[in-house]
C-alpha cells in the first residue's frame, strides 16, 4: 500500500523595496529558516508528536532592497546557514544574511571614491557602490556547506522588479485598412529565475539556474539583476543587464473578454508581441541589452509576480480558511500608508509642482486595485504580511519601530547598530507572526492528520491564556509549528540604538566633504579648463564647507527627532 502523502502549504514569499531596512528584512528570513529546519529536525527525531505536513517555498519575488534579500535566499536554498540569535553570536556565524545587511552595508564605504579613479568615466552615482560589488560578490560566492532544505520547492522560482529605462516598445493599431497606430513603451519590467536540472518545460522568457553550481552564467545574470533591482535613482549606479530579445515576445498577458450572456467578465491569456524595429523583428535570439534602475520607482510589492507562480497562469488562490493551500507572503518594512492633506492648500511654486509630480507619478506606477479589492476582505487566507512592530509600551522610544526609517529609509547605513537592531527586530517579529498570525482554521484539510494531543499543544490563544475561535467558531492552527523550545521564548528587543554626535559631526562630516568634492570635480567640464578652474576655486573657498554643513544638519536633526543621538 502506497504511503499516504502528507498536505502540503506553498508559500510565494514577496519582500517589498526597504533601502537600508533591509536589515529588517533580513532578520525575518533568518528566524524563518531557523523554524523551518527546527521543525523537519523535529519530524526527523520525534515524527509522533510532530506535526508532519509539508510547507515549501515555491516562490521568491522582490523589489530593490527586498530584491537583494529575495536573490540571498535563493543562494541559501542549498547552503548552511547559521541563525544570529543574538549579538554575542554574531561574531562567530556564518551567516551572508547578517554579514551583508548588517556588517558590510556601511556608509563610510559608500563615502570612499573607487568608483572615481578612471578620470574618463562618467559619474554615474552620488554614492560609491564599490562596496555593493563587493557584497554580491561575496554573497554569491559558492561558500558554505551543501545542505538539502526540503522546504524549499525542487523549482524554486526567483522573480525581481526592475526598471527598464530603455523600455520595450509596442503599438496599438486602430483598424485593419488604415496605418493609424498610437506607440506605448513598457518600463515596469522584471526578470524571472527558476531551480531546474534542465532547459525543459522552463516557463517563457526564465533563466534556468543549477541549485548547486553557482558558476554559471545565469547566477551571475541574477547577481547583476539583485544590483539592478536596487539601484536606487541617483544614489546608487544604474546597471546594464542583456536578455534575448524574443524574451517579450513569449509573455503572457490576461486580456479581459466578456463572455455571451454579457454579465460576466473573464480573462484570457494572450502574447503580445513588442513592436520592435524592423531591424529586429527577424532575430528573436538578438541580444537586447537595457539599462535598469531601482525595480521600486516602478513595482515596489511585486505581489503578482509570486501570486503568478502559486496559482498558475489565469488561476486563483482559494481564499477561504477551509480551502486555503497556498498564500504569499509579503515582508513590507513600511508599510504606512501614504498621508492624505486633510488641511490642503495647493502649491503653485514650480519647485513644489515638480516634487510633487514626481511623487504622483511613482505613487500611480505602483496602484494595484486588484490588490487593493482583496485587501479589504478580512477573510482572506491567501496573503499575510509581515511588518516591524515596536509598541512604546514595550520599550521603545520612537513611534518608528525601525532605526532605519531615518533619512527617508538610508538612516541605516550611518551606523551598524541602527542595522543591528533592525535585524533582530525583524526576528522577533517574525517569530511573533509565525506563533499567532501565520494560521488557518483548524478544518483547513492541511492539518487533517494532526492528533488531538498535537492540536492541544498549538492552538492559538489569546493574551489571557484561552484558545482563540474566530467569527465561525473555528479554532486556528500554526501553518509553521515552532517545535524547538528556544523558539518559542520571546525574542528579546534590542536597546534602541543611537549614534554618537561627535562621529557624526567629525568623521562621517569629513567623509561627506571628501565624497562631495570627487562628484563635483567629476561633474565639472574638462573640455573648458579654465570655467573648471574657476568653479572648484568657488567650491574649495565656498561651496566645500557650507555643504556639508547643511547635510550634516540634516542628518542632525532627523536623527534628533526620532531619539537616534547620544
Amino acid at each position: 500500500m502506497a504511503k499516504q502523502k502528507n498536505p502540503e502549504f506553498e508559500i510565494g514569499l514577496v519582500m517589498a523595496g526597504a533601502v537600508s531596512a533591509g536589515a529588517y528584512t533580513a532578520g525575518v528570513l533568518d528566524f524563518l529558516l531557523q523554524a523551518l529546519e527546527a521543525w523537519e529536525e523535529a519530524k526527523k527525531q520525534t515524527p509522533e508528536t510532530t506535526p508532519q505536513h509539508q510547507v515549501k517555498i515555491k516562490a521568491i519575488s522582490g523589489a530593490s532592497a527586498g530584491g537583494i534579500s529575495g536573490a540571498l535566499l535563493g543562494t541559501l536554498a542549498t547552503r548552511s546557514l547559521d541563525p544570529v540569535t543574538s549579538p554575542e553570536v554574531a561574531a562567530h556565524a556564518d551567516n551572508k544574511l547578517y554579514r551583508s545587511w548588517v556588517e558590510l552595508a556601511d556608509i563610510f564605504r559608500m563615502l570612499e571614491d573607487k568608483d572615481c579613479q578612471d578620470e574618463k568615466s562618467p559619474l554615474a552615482s552620488l554614492l560609491d557602490v564599490s562596496v555593493l560589488n563587493e557584497i554580491a560578490d561575496y554573497a554569491f560566492s559558492p561558500s558554505g556547506e551543501l545542505k538539502h532544505r526540503p522546504y524549499f520547492d525542487k523549482e524554486l522560482h526567483i522573480l525581481l522588479s526592475i526598471t527598464n529605462l530603455r523600455g520595450v516598445p509596442y503599438q496599438i493599431r486602430f483598424g485593419s485598412n488604415t496605418s493609424a497606430a498610437h506607440d506605448l513603451s513598457y518600463h515596469a519590467d522584471h526578470i524571472h529565475f527558476v531551480f531546474a536540472s534542465d532547459d525543459d518545460n522552463l516557463p517563457a522568457g526564465a533563466f534556468r539556474l543549477d541549485p548547486f553550481d553557482f558558476t554559471t552564467p545565469e547566477w551571475l545574470l541574477l547577481k547583476q539583476a539583485a544590483l539592478a533591482t536596487s539601484a536606487f535613482p541617483g544614489g546608487l549606479a544604474p546597471r546594464v543587464l542583456h536578455r534575448p530579445l524574443g524574451d517579450y515576445a513569449k509573455r503572457t498577458w490576461w486580456m479581459p473578454v466578456a463572455t455571451e450572456d454579457k454579465n460576466h467578465r473573464c480573462y484570457a491569456p494572450e502574447h503580445i508581441k513588442p513592436h520592435w524595429p524592423e531591424a529586429y523583428q527577424t532575430q528573436p535570439d538578438q541580444e537586447y541589452e537595457f539599462l535598469c534602475v531601482d525595480g521600486g520607482v516602478m513595482n515596489n510589492e511585486p505581489l503578482e509576480l509570486a501570486h503568478k507562480v502559486l496559482a498558475g497562469e489565469g488561476g486563483s488562490n482559494p481564499r477561504e480558511g477551509d480551502k486555503a493551500h497556498r498564500a504569499v507572503l509579503m515582508v513590507d518594512p513600511f508599510p504606512d500608508p501614504i498621508p492624505f492633506a486633510t488641511d490642503y492648500e495647493p502649491d503653485t511654486n514650480i519647485l513644489s509642482v515638480l516634487q510633487q509630480m514626481f511623487g504622483s507619478l511613482l505613487n500611480q506606477a505602483r496602484f494595484k486595485p486588484d490588490e487593493l479589492a482583496l485587501a479589504c476582505q478580512d477573510d482572506v487566507y491567501s496573503r499575510f504580511m509581515i511588518a516591524p512592530s515596536r509598541s512604546s509600551d514595550e520599550g521603545a522610544k520612537n513611534t518608528a519601530p525601525l532605526a532605519s526609517t531615518a533619512l527617508g529609509a538610508f538612516g541605516g547605513f550611518l551606523d551598524q547598530s541602527f542595522r543591528e537592531h533592525d535585524f533582530h527586530l525583524g526576528r522577533r517579529n517574525c517569530q511573533s507572526f509565525l506563533k499567532r498570525y501565520f494560521t488557518l482554521p483548524e478544518c483547513n484539510p492541511l492539518f487533517e492528520n494532526w492528533t488531538e494531543e498535537q492540536k492541544q499543544s498549538f492552538y492559538i490563544r489569546n493574551k489571557s491564556g484561552e484558545i482563540y475561535q474566530n467569527a465561525q467558531g473555528h479554532r486556528h492552527l500554526p501553518v509553521v509549528p515552532l517545535m524547538d523550545e528556544s523558539l518559542c521564548k520571546p525574542i528579546p528587543f534590542q536597546e534602541w540604538p543611537t549614534l554618537s554626535t561627535k562621529v557624526l559631526k567629525t568623521k562621517l562630516k569629513a567623509a561627506v566633504r571628501a565624497r562631495a568634492t570627487v562628484v563635483v570635480k567629476k561633474l565639472l567640464p574638462r573640455s573648458m579648463p579654465v570655467l573648471r578652474w574657476i568653479l572648484l576655486s568657488l567650491w574649495w573657498l565656498l561651496g566645500k564647507r557650507r555643504f556639508s554643513n547643511k547635510i550634516i544638519n540634516t542628518i542632525y536633526q532627523d536623527l534628533k527627532q526620532r531619539n537616534l543621538l547620544d
